[in-house]
């Protein structure tokens, strides 16, 4: 690389870069207005170059064709009505006809002939005269040439070609002549004795000074349809991008945390839709900005909480020595345990929703881990009288993480213990129904309200909106319950009836079952 390649590298880049910054603040309608602009003057050119340069061939194409299928209808036609049906033939596609039967290719008999009246220089009757012989102004060797020999050759040519075949008249006519003809001849042999020609003729109009009337023409068209194109270009542009530059409005109004902004796009059924889903997704970025806030708002309190004790026992015990007992240091450890519980559960849910959670599936004991993980309550029950019974008719395996599942039963119920009733009693089943095993965790608390059942598996939800230290919770616990199950291909959900009580359970695959012996 040359030392003036590198920087003349970085030049054109930036140059292509600049390019495209400014391709891209050119706003919808303007690109609209342009496309629809473009998209006319390509039209335009391809129909000026149309009728310019493929106007004759199209026009030769079609009076071939109609020659060629006028052929097709003679030869199929009745001999005793021939002359009738050239006649409709004719007239109707306004060509010259003229039929002859060659004898032992030696007698040739006119079989009938029709002169269209407006074919004033139709070439089949100069070349075929009735009176007899070829015009002696033909330019041919012989000067003059019997019309015989040219049926002859035409019916041969025909004959070799499959049928038809188109006469070459320019050395038989002017080039003038020869261009405002087309001529072709069918041929068939009746038997082995006879051959029957046709010879049809059409006349050619020449195009150009048409073509060029039509140009003039399409030229001043053109200025017009450019100019309403323009104007109506404009206009559809400016209807298309309104709803779309209102939306962009009101978008970045919600970039700002605006929530109470609402969307109201019409005019196509695409802006309509994209409204809805703006206005969706503002309610829930209202709704999780304010769960967040309380999420923050109780985590700082249960945070502050812990610390304030332990900094308030750890300086009694630091200034009086009498205060360094073990009750003194097991407050200090219980806070601490709070405060890391709160941290895991935020680090837990980041994890689970961004799919970074590790998780060893491997075959568990369910119903046995179950039961030694209820043996964390026992103090519970001890202490503050809580009741937690564990029901099951068989012992149960799954596959599954260990750790992640037990974390779910732990969140359940420590959830029912938060919200248990007075009678402190909490029920824990298993049950096995067609190869799945439910775990249910039943508790006689408030209970919650139906409409909000749909709720509480949401990020930072809880029912209880007084923050009490009673029932301490990141308001995480069932948002993880719900993604450590998913993560099991498993299903979760909850029943509850205020006044008596809520049942959270879960689902998951039996890997095997061993019924308990009675």
């Amino acid at each position: 690389m040359t030392p003036t390649s590198e920087p003349e590298g970085r030049f054109l880049k930036k140059c292509r870069q600049k390019k495209k910054e400014r391709h891209n603040r050119i706003s919808a309608k303007w690109k609209l207005l342009l496309s629809l602009l473009l998209l006319t003057v390509l039209s335009l050119s391809f129909i000026w170059f149309a009728q310019s340069f493929l106007l004759d061939k199209v026009y030769l194409g079609i009076q071939k064709k109609e020659l060629r299928e006028a052929g097709q209808e003679l030869l199929t036609a009745d001999p005793d009505s021939l002359s009738e049906r050239m006649a409709e033939i004719g007239a109707e596609k306004n060509i010259c006809i003229s039929s002859y039967v060659i004898y032992k290719n030696s007698w040739i008999t006119c079989r009938g002939d029709y002169k269209s009246k407006s074919n004033c220089n139709c070439l089949l009757h100069r070349l075929l005269s009735v009176s007899g012989d070829l015009h002696s102004s033909l330019s041919n060797p012989n000067g003059i040439l019997d019309r015989s020999v040219l049926i002859l050759d035409a019916a041969n040519g025909a004959l070799q070609n499959g049928g038809f075949c188109y006469l070459d008249s320019s050395n038989l006519e002017s080039e003038a002549v020869a261009k405002e003809n087309i001529t072709v001849a069918y041929a068939v042999k009746t038997d082995e004795l006879r051959t029957t020609v046709f010879f049809l003729n059409a006349s050619v109009i020449p195009l150009g000074s048409t073509v060029k009337t039509m140009n003039t023409v399409m030229f001043g068209l053109s200025g017009i349809v450019l100019l309403c194109t323009a104007v109506f270009a404009l206009l559809i542009s400016f209807w298309i991008t309104r709803p779309i530059e209102k939306i962009n409005r009101a978008a970045k109004r919600l970039a700002k945390r605006d929530y109470s902004v609402h969307f109201d796009g019409k005019g196509y059924k695409e802006i309509t839709e994209l409204s809805d889903t703006l206005n969706y997704a503002a309610e829930e970025l209202s709704k999780t900005d304010h769960l967040q806030r309380e999420l923050v708002a109780n985590i700082s309190h249960d945070l502050r909480t812990p610390l304030t004790l332990i900094s308030g026992y750890a300086e009694v015990m630091r200034d009086l020595p009498d205060e360094k007992n073990e009750d003194n240091l097991q407050i200090i450890i219980d806070e601490s345990n709070r405060m890391k519980a709160l941290v895991n559960d935020v680090l837990d849910i980041s994890k689970i929703e961004s799919g970074t959670a590790e998780m060893t599936m491997e075959p568990l004991a369910l119903t046995n881990s179950i039961e030694s993980e209820l043996t964390r309550y026992n103090k519970l029950r001890d202490r503050e009288g809580y009741s937690i019974e564990f029901i099951y008719d068989r012992q149960v395996s799954v596959e599954g993480d260990y750790s992640r599942l037990m974390q779910v039963v732990y969140n359940l119920v420590n959830n029912a213990v938060n919200y248990a009733g007075e009678d402190k009693k909490i029920l824990v089943t298993q049950t096995v129904e067609q190869g799945k095993v439910t775990i249910s965790v039943k508790d006689h608390g408030e209970g919650i309200p139906e409409e909000q059942l749909p709720l509480i598996w949401e990020r930072y939800y809880k029912v209880d909106k007084t923050h009490k230290r009673a029932t301490v919770g990141s308001g995480l616990g069932l948002s993880i319950v719900k993604g450590i199950v998913n993560a099991h291909k498993g299903t979760c959900g909850v029943s509850s009836t205020v006044g008596k009580g809520s049942t959270f359970w879960f689902t998951l695959d039996v890997l095997s079952e061993t019924p308990l012996e009675n």
